[in-house]
């Protein structure tokens, strides 16, 4: 997963159905001459969106609702990301911390051990990557990075 940059002007965007792309685009305002830019202001559609629908066209918009978005989603682990947060949580515990590259080289065996699909940039270095491991800990607010110290018994 990327590192997700947010603009100061960060604007809220509205998803748009397919019905509704269709309701502008099939009368034939734009079809007949009237500017994208009225039509897109008379059905409060995003007149970026309806310029990208009516030149794209319908296979486009079809497409990127099968797959249920325009991205895909990055996530290696689902439900298994809470036992790895355990594990480093027991680890920390008894006094046995984790650097950040050592808990990157965990993520990328565990994935391995649990068949997972990894990016191809995991095999070549084998561990995770620095952009995982920042979501991974922005997912997991419990665990926090911290130079292990050395103890005695």
């Amino acid at each position: 997963m990327p590192f997700q940059y947010k603009p100061q002007g960060t604007t809220h965007r509205r998803k748009f159905t397919k019905r509704d792309l269709e309701q502008a685009t099939s009368i034939s305002e734009i079809q007949g001459g009237a500017s994208i830019r009225k039509t897109a202001i008379k059905y409060e559609i995003d007149r970026t969106t309806l310029r990208r629908y009516h030149v794209c066209g319908e296979a486009t918009l079809n497409k990127i609702e099968e797959k249920g978005g325009q991205y895909k989603s990055s996530q290696i682990f689902d439900n298994r990301e809470k036992q790895l947060v355990k594990y480093l949580l027991i680890y920390s515990k008894i006094h046995y911390g984790l650097t950040r590259k050592q808990s990157m080289q965990l993520a990328f065996d565990y994935a391995l051990a649990n068949n997972k699909k990894i990016p191809q940039s995991w095999t070549n270095n084998d561990s995770a990557g620095k952009d995982w491991f920042r979501g991974f800990l922005a997912r997991n607010p419990e665990i926090s990075l911290r130079t292990p110290e050395a103890t005695s018994l």
